[in-house]
C-alpha cells in the first residue's frame, strides 16, 4: 500500500461508497481537521455535510454533541465529526444513521486517544476512583473494529481496510396519487400506512404490531398514517406514547408532514421544546405518557418504541382502545425489542382478537446488506444473542472488560437485550469502561447463561457526605448511599462499602430454574472474601421481582414517593447486609422504613398495589406492641361480634395493623393481608374492595373484611382480651 494523505484517503473511500450506493466509514488517526477542512468545503459545495465537534467551516452545518439529539430524521451526504475528547455511544449511533447510501462517515482521532479521557469518560468516574482508573476498552474495541469492508483506518500514511465491489442497487420509491402516500419511501412503508388506515376506518377491534431494525422509517409511516386518519376524518383524536417525548419527535415531524401535504392548517403545542400535540381545527394527536395512556379510553392509541414501555402497560393499552398500533425497533438504541417479541406478540397472537403482524425490512437512507449497519451492529452489540443452552454444571466467573473475547461478550450482554432491560450503547461502554462497575457471569459450560453487572457504591468521606447532604455538586454514582442520607441522614451507613447490583438477568430457556439466586449467593460469597459490608439493588416494584429479591434474604429500605412515568411503578431499594456492622444498621433502616410506609399509606402510597405494599411490608420483623386504647378495643370486639360497622372500628383495626406489619408480618393468609391493607391503612373504597377481595356481592366483601380482621384480632390474644 503506497503512502497516501487524509484527503486522498478521504476522495478514494467516498469514490468506493459512491460507486456503491452504500456508506463508507473512514476512521483517520493522528492528523488534526486543518489537514482535510478544505475537502471538507469542497464536498459542501456540491453535497449536505454534517460536522460535530468541530470548528465552523463555511456553509457546512456545525453542532456540537450536546445537540446531536437535533438531527435525528435528519439526510446528509457526510459526516465528520472529532472523536478526540468526546466518544459517546448514543451519539455514534445517532449520528452514522443520518448519513445517506453513497455518503462517508470521517471520524478524527488522535495518536495518544488511548492515553486520555473523553467527556463521557469522566462522566464515569466516581470516588473513590480516580482519572487513572478509568479503562479505555469502548475506544480499544472501536480501533479494533476498523479494517473491515467498507470501515477504513488511515493511521499516519497508510490506509487500512478491505476493497468492497459491488454495484449499485437500484432502489425504486412506490408510486401513489396520493399526497401524504407518495411522501412514502419504501413499500414497507406504504404498507403499514395502508394497513393502519384500513384498521382505523373499521368497525372491529384490532392490534397492528410493527417490528423493524434501525432505519427503516418506522416512526415516519406512523406520523404519515396518523395525518391520513384525521385527514380523511375517520377519527377526532389519536393519543401517542413513548416512554419520553423524545420518542415521538420524528413521529409529530412526520405528520406535520402529512398535514401539509393535504393542505391541512394546524397548531402545535410544546413542552420544554418537545411537540406534545398537534391541533387541526376540531382534530388532534396528543402525546401522554405511557402510565397515563393506560389509563385513557379513546379510540385509536399508538405506541412507538413500545420495546421501552412495561408490557403491564402495553396491555392496558390495548385493552382500552378499539385500534391499537404497537411499533417498535427490534435491534437498536432505542431499547431492546426482542423482550417485547417474547412476551407481548406471543401473548397477542395466543389471544383471540384480531391480531395483525408486519415487519419492515427495506432500509430508507441506504441499501440491503449496507456494510457500515453490519459494523454498527457488531460495535454497539445492537443484534447480541445469548448462546444456545448446552445443559452441564454451572460456574462462577469474574468477567475482565479488557480481556473479554467477543463470544463471550455477545452472551453476556444478548442476555440483557433478551431480558426486560432497557439497553442503550451507553450503558455497553458503562459496563466495560466505568471502575466502579464490574461484570460477574454463570456459565453453564463454555456459554453464559446468567449476567449481572455490579457498582461499587459507599465509601463516602465527610465532604462528600456533606455535599449530598445539603444537595450540593453531590459525587456521581452511589445511588443507595444518597437516598439513605436524604431520606433517613444515616451518615454511618454511607461510610460503609456497597456493591449495588445494576442488572442481573437468566438465559430466558433457563428462567425459573434457581439459578438467578444461585447468583446472588455467588456475589454474597464474593463481597463476604472481599471484605464489602452490603448489597443492594433499586427496580421498578413489580410483585415478581420484589419476590425474587425478597426470598434471597433482601431488605427493603427505600421507595420512591412518585410513580415512573413510563411504568407506573414505583422504584424500591433493597439491601442485604454482609458483615455485621451493616447488618444493624440496616435492620434499623427498614424498620424505619416500614414505619414511614405505614403513616403514609392514605396518603403518598393510597394507589400502591396493594401486593406490592403487602411485600414490602413482609420483609423484616421488628418488636412493636399495638397501642389500642380501652375506646378501641370495645368499638374493635363489637365490630368482630357484628354489633356495629366496620366504620365505627377502622382506626382500631389500624392501630393493630400497624403493629402486625412491624412484628407479625406473614401470620396471616396472603388474601387476608391485601385486603386489610387496600381497605384500612390505603383507604380503598368498599367497590374496589370487592374486586381485591374476589367476591361476587358487597356483602360477601364486607363480611370477608369483617373475618381478616378478626383473625387479626385473635392472633393477639397474648395482649388483648380475649373474644367471647
Amino acid at each position: 500500500m503506497y503512502p497516501i494523505n487524509p484527503k486522498e484517503a478521504i476522495k478514494k473511500v467516498l469514490s468506493e461508497a459512491e460507486r456503491s450506493g452504500e456508506r463508507r466509514v473512514l476512521v483517520i488517526k493522528g492528523h488534526e481537521f486543518n489537514s482535510i477542512k478544505d475537502v471538507v468545503e469542497e464536498l459542501s459545495r456540491e453535497k449536505s455535510v454534517l460536522c460535530v465537534g468541530l470548528p465552523e467551516t463555511g456553509n457546512v452545518r456545525t453542532i456540537s454533541y450536546e445537540e446531536t439529539d437535533s438531527v435525528l430524521g435528519s439526510t446528509f451526504d457526510a459526516l465528520f465529526a472529532d472523536l478526540s475528547d468526546e466518544l459517546r455511544p448514543n451519539d455514534l449511533g445517532i449520528l452514522v444513521e443520518t448519513v445517506r447510501g453513497g455518503g462517508i462517515i470521517v471520524f478524527l482521532v488522535p495518536d495518544d486517544w488511548l492515553s486520555r479521557l473523553t467527556r463521557f469518560q469522566r462522566e464515569l468516574i466516581s470516588p473513590p476512583y480516580t482519572e487513572r482508573d478509568v479503562r479505555q476498552a469502548f475506544k480499544r474495541r472501536f480501533l479494533e473494529s476498523l479494517g473491515s469492508e467498507g470501515v477504513w483506518l488511515l493511521d499516519g500514511e497508510k490506509l487500512m481496510g478491505v476493497e468492497r465491489s459491488v454495484e449499485k442497487k437500484k432502489t425504486e420509491k412506490p408510486q401513489s396519487d396520493d399526497p401524504v402516500e407518495s411522501l412514502s419511501m419504501s413499500e414497507d412503508q406504504l404498507n403499514v400506512i395502508r394497513t393502519i388506515l384500513s384498521s382505523a376506518a373499521s368497525p372491529k377491534k384490532q392490534i397492528i404490531a410493527i417490528t423493524a431494525n434501525r432505519g427503516r422509517g418506522k416512526s415516519a409511516a406512523l406520523g404519515l398514517a396518523a395525518s391520513l386518519i384525521l385527514g380523511r376524518r375517520i377519527s377526532r383524536s389519536i393519543g401517542v406514547t413513548a416512554s419520553s417525548p423524545d420518542g415521538v419527535q420524528i413521529f409529530f415531524s412526520f405528520l406535520k408532514k402529512g398535514l401539509e401535504a393535504q393542505g391541512m392548517k394546524y397548531n402545535e403545542v410544546k413542552r420544554d421544546g418537545k411537540t406534545v400535540a398537534v391541533i387541526s381545527g376540531r382534530r388532534m394527536v396528543f402525546y401522554r405518557s405511557p402510565i397515563s395512556m393506560s389509563e385513557l379510553d379513546i379510540r385509536i392509541k399508538i405506541v412507538d418504541e413500545a420495546a421501552t414501555v412495561p408490557v403491564h402497560l402495553l396491555f392496558r393499552i390495548a385493552r382500552k382502545s378499539r385500534l391499537s398500533v404497537f411499533a417498535t425497533t427490534v435491534h437498536g438504541y432505542e431499547g431492546s425489542g426482542r423482550g417485547f417479541t417474547m412476551k407481548f406478540l406471543k401473548a397477542m397472537e395466543s389471544k383471540n382478537t384480531r391480531f395483525l403482524r408486519l415487519e419492515m425490512r427495506i432500509p430508507i437512507r441506504y441499501p440491503e446488506g449496507d456494510p457500515v449497519e453490519l459494523w454498527l451492529y457488531r460495535l454497539l452489540l445492537l443484534d447480541a444473542e445469548p448462546a444456545s443452552v448446552k445443559e452441564d454444571e454451572i460456574r462462577y466467573e469474574k468477567l475482565d472488560p479488557e480481556k473479554l473475547d467477543e463470544e463471550k461478550l455477545r452472551e453476556f450482554y444478548g442476555i440483557y437485550v433478551l431480558a426486560h432491560y432497557r439497553n442503550r450503547p451507553d450503558d455497553l461502554a458503562m459496563m466495560l469502561d466505568a471502575p466502579h462497575h464490574h461484570m460477574r457471569a454463570v456459565l453453564m459450560g463454555d456459554n453464559v447463561v446468567a449476567a449481572a453487572q455490579i457498582c461499587e457504591e459507599g465509601r463516602l468521606n465527610k465532604s462528600m457526605i456533606d455535599a449530598i447532604m445539603e444537595r450540593k455538586d453531590s459525587p456521581p454514582g452511589h445511588m443507595i448511599p444518597s437516598r439513605i442520607l436524604v431520606h433517613y441522614g444515616n451518615k454511618e451507613f454511607c461510610k460503609l462499602w456497597g456493591w449495588r447490583i445494576v442488572r442481573i438477568a437468566v438465559h430466558p430457556e433457563l428462567q425459573g430454574r434457581g439459578i438467578g439466586s444461585r447468583m446472588l449467593s455467588f456475589i454474597h460469597e464474593e463481597a463476604e472474601d472481599a471484605g464489602v459490608d452490603w448489597i443492594g439493588a433499586g427496580f421498578g416494584a413489580s410483585p415478581e421481582l420484589l419476590k425474587f429479591w425478597l426470598k434471597n434474604g433482601f431488605l427493603p429500605v427505600h421507595m420512591s414517593p412518585q410513580r415512573s412515568d413510563v411504568s407506573g411503578e414505583y422504584s424500591v431499594f433493597v439491601i442485604k447486609p454482609v458483615s455485621e456492622k451493616a447488618r444493624r444498621s440496616i435492620e434499623e433502616l427498614n424498620a424505619e422504613f416500614k414505619r414511614r410506609i405505614l403513616s403514609t399509606l392514605h396518603d403518598v402510597y393510597f394507589d400502591a398495589d396493594p401486593e406490592v405494599i403487602r411485600l414490602v411490608l413482609s420483609a423484616g420483623t421488628h418488636e412493636e406492641r399495638p397501642r389500642l386504647r380501652f375506646s378501641q378495643i370495645l368499638r374493635l370486639r363489637d365490630y368482630i361480634r357484628e354489633f356495629n360497622t366496620y366504620e365505627m372500628a377502622s382506626d382500631a383495626i389500624k392501630e393493630l395493623l400497624i403493629s402486625y406489619f412491624m412484628s407479625r408480618a406473614g401470620s396471616l393468609p396472603e388474601d387476608a393481608e391485601r385486603i386489610l391493607i387496600a381497605k384500612n391503612l390505603q383507604g380503598r373504597p368498599w367497590p374496589l374492595i370487592v374486586r381485591i377481595a374476589r367476591k361476587k356481592t358487597m356483602k360477601e366483601t364486607i363480611d370477608k373484611v369483617r373475618e381478616c380482621v378478626r383473625s387479626l384480632y385473635e392472633l393477639y390474644s397474648d395482649v388483648l382480651p380475649r373474644l367471647e
